[in-house]
């Protein structure tokens, strides 16, 4: 029997991270969460994890900075940036540090 894929999700707000924690680990997978980029950044230090999900838009140290950190580090988990709007600058930026952006509508 094969392992669970373990995923990061990384949001700043707490009904969206109870949902989607829910929703994955539902159908199968392992999902740990984190409430803001600098606690992602030290899970990282302890956990390797097959995928990443993050917010673009949080306070403090925002979504491009963290993936910006990530590749820094060598994370090499695939990295999906989700946003409820996302500008094409914004989806350019996150393609060229590496990551995959998803919105649900374009701006």
């Amino acid at each position: 029997m094969s392992a669970k894929a373990h995923l990061l999700i990384i949001d700043d707000d707490q009904n969206t991270l109870a949902s989607l924690a829910r929703a994955f680990r539902l159908a199968g997978y392992e999902a740990t969460v984190a409430d803001r980029a600098t606690r992602a950044l030290s899970l990282l230090e302890r956990q390797r994890f097959d995928l990443i999900l993050s917010d673009v838009v949080m306070p403090g140290k925002d979504g491009l900075a963290l993936l910006e950190d990530l590749r820094a580090l060598g994370v090499t988990a695939p990295v999906v940036m989700m946003d409820l709007i996302t500008a094409p600058r914004v989806a350019g930026l996150v393609t060229n540090c590496g990551g995959f952006c998803c919105s649900s509508r374009q701006k």
